[in-house]
């Protein structure tokens, strides 16, 4: 099968393999390897870097779908090309595969992720006001409209409430209020 995607992120596994997890188009959030895309000579590796939006074919496996060819739509290079910019990306990455469920096929969801990330690579807003807008968005594509705002430590309460909702830290939210400059 064929699918669009944006790679979230990719964990190494056996000698040359990665489980590549996903936000794709038509099935939501799922995962699937890479077979010896860690080796040197590998043509699809540069493909499937973290916030790259990619078209791959999928053929069934054991345990996992293996992704038979990867192509990269979009790199998104002028995110990449700014470190603030990269934080936000990856802090919405982190929190889809934290708080999102495998197989959930959610269409607003996928057009938030698709739509932020080309208005992050367009955007010359300070970097913050953007995170923030799009945190309070995001929580509404979720279901969680009218989470209370305000600040406690410097930090916002949506970014605890987040948090909470994943039941884990999100650790890109360290490297975003380092890298950010303060607006």
């Amino acid at each position: 099968m064929k699918i669009t995607a944006i790679v979230i992120k990719r964990v190494p596994t056996n000698e040359y393999d990665q489980i590549v997890h996903l936000y794709t188009k038509e099935y939501g959030k799922m995962q699937a390897i890479a077979k010896s895309s860690l080796k040197a000579n590998s043509k699809q590796a540069m493909h499937l870097g973290e916030g790259n939006l990619i078209e791959c074919e999928l053929i069934s496996g054991n345990g996992y779908p293996i992704i038979t060819g990867a192509q990269a739509l979009s790199c998104f290079l002028s995110i990449r090309s700014s470190l603030p910019k990269t934080a936000v990306m990856f802090f919405f990455l982190e929190v889809l595969d934290k708080v999102v469920f495998d197989h959930e096929h959610d269409r607003e969801l996928w057009e938030f992720l698709f739509n932020s990330l080309n208005k992050l690579s367009e955007d010359d807003s300070p970097t913050l006001n953007f995170f923030r807008s799009s945190q309070e968005e995001l929580l509404k594509v979720l279901g969680y409209a009218g989470v209370e705002k305000e600040k406690k430590n410097g930090r916002s309460s949506l970014d605890f409430f987040l948090e909470r909702l994943a039941q884990k830290h999100i650790y890109s939210l360290d490297f975003l209020f380092r890298v950010c400059p303060k607006s």
